[in-house]
């Protein structure tokens, strides 16, 4: 709801907060930089559709998450933006209209990653809709078969009308 409408949003809370609009792969890590420094902040920050999707980094903040958090579910993005133009969703407006992929090296790596932390059994792909395109997801899922990265179970939002029996499979 903030991305859609962020304006109203900060009003109602007052001139003391800050937000973040959208995707936050460059605009986050400026902002939190900009909180442990002190300095001046923008009251609303925003990356317009970034380039690159970001990965999973801070180790030591997941394990932490873990203990508090027992059988919680780390998300992985492999793509960031929706090709579709459904009139009542708000996903392509917010994360952008055309898909950018994460490399399958990549998506390959965040997924072994947490299959090896304690405490995480299972993962989401964080993907506004993870099967579209279709042929984006059978990558990714074959990919994780072929090199054995099988978590004991994920999860994902799907579009129930972009699903054949080899995704199924």
């Amino acid at each position: 709801g903030f991305s859609m409408m962020p304006e109203e949003i900060l009003g109602f809370l007052g001139e003391d907060y800050k937000g973040l609009v959208g995707p936050g792969e460059r605009a986050f890590p400026e902002m939190v930089k900009g909180l442990v420094e002190g300095t001046a902040l923008k009251r609303l920050s925003s990356d317009s559709h970034p380039a690159k999707i970001g990965t999973l980094q801070n180790i030591d903040l997941l394990k932490a998450y873990s203990v508090y958090s027992p059988r919680a579910s780390i998300g992985i993005r492999t793509k960031n933006g929706c090709g579709k133009q459904c009139h009542y969703c708000p996903y392509p407006q917010i994360s952008g209209y055309s898909p950018v992929t994460k490399p399958l090296p990549a998506i390959l790596k965040e997924i072994h990653f947490i299959r090896h932390l304690d405490g995480f059994p299972a993962f989401m792909f964080t993907d506004d809709i993870f099967n579209s395109p279709l042929d984006h997801a059978k990558q990714v899922l074959r990919a994780m078969i072929e090199e054995g990265e099988i978590p004991e179970t994920w999860h994902a939002y799907i579009s129930p009308k972009e699903i054949d029996e080899e995704f199924v499979e």
